[in-house]
């Protein structure tokens, strides 16, 4: 039962960016504030957790960051999929990215990025609204207009003054992503990032997806096609290699 609690602290505060405050993380978790206190304290020092800059709130800390670096680095299934995205990054000359979904938010899994002088800096372990990125449009290709609002209840919130916040425009988007197989961003969650996504499937089920993501001021219908040609060679490789391995 301690050890549930320690876990559902973890996967709780792996779902949020801005963390939660105690009161917040009862709520979420179902453990009572003179439980969940002490084991908060325990998190804190260990640096699994750390604390906001004011002091009220939660967050994952660096040391479950290098824990999950050392499960990336001894998943053979990851190493495989990486490979196969260092030949995509060096086609594109870009970084990409792969990632899966986690309660409406995209968690990066993977990165390899592009040897360009300028390149769009993502984060290996973070998260951002699905809605807002190419990679998460692309794995949410697979949800009906009930799922989509079930999934954001209180609807799709701006990160910059170009991201999707019409529920209606984003299912007309995965309308489109379904018939052509990629989806796109512009200056949705970066207000100078373009990305181009697909989706990665096993056994048929979307259960990621992938992206290339570059600047806005090096995007050109040229550039836009070698990354979709390579994003989909690269999705046909991966998805080989899921026949017969998982990705998590």
């Amino acid at each position: 039962m301690p050890t549930y609690r320690v876990t559902s602290i973890l996967n709780a505060l792996s779902n949020s960016r801005e963390g939660y405050t105690l009161s917040e993380l009862t709520r979420k978790t179902g453990i009572l504030t003179g439980t969940i206190s002490p084991i908060l304290k325990t998190l804190l020092e260990e640096g699994f957790l750390e604390m906001s800059p004011a002091g009220n709130r939660y967050k994952i800390g660096m040391q479950a960051y290098y824990t999950g670096l050392a499960f990336s680095k001894g998943s053979t299934t990851l190493e495989l999929v990486r490979k196969e995205m260092e030949k995509l990054s060096k086609e594109c000359n870009e970084t990409c990215q792969l990632g899966i979904l986690r309660e409406g938010e995209v968690f990066y899994l993977l990165k390899v990025e592009g040897n360009e002088s300028i390149r769009v800096v993502s984060e290996v372990g973070g998260s951002l609204p699905a809605y807002a990125t190419a990679l998460g449009k692309a794995i949410l290709s697979k949800y009906g207009v009930c799922e989509l609002q079930a999934l954001y209840p209180d609807g799709l919130k701006a990160l910059t003054a170009n991201t999707l916040t019409d529920m209606e425009e984003l299912y007309s988007q995965i309308e489109a992503i379904k018939n052509s197989g990629f989806s796109y961003e512009e200056g949705e969650s970066g207000e100078h990032t373009s990305c181009i996504g697909t989706a990665i499937c096993q056994n048929g089920e979307v259960i990621a997806g992938l992206s290339v993501v570059f600047p806005v001021f090096r995007k050109s219908e040229e550039k836009s096609q070698t990354i979709r040609q390579a994003l989909i060679k690269c999705k046909n490789n991966i998805e080989k290699i899921l026949m017969n391995h998982s990705l998590i």
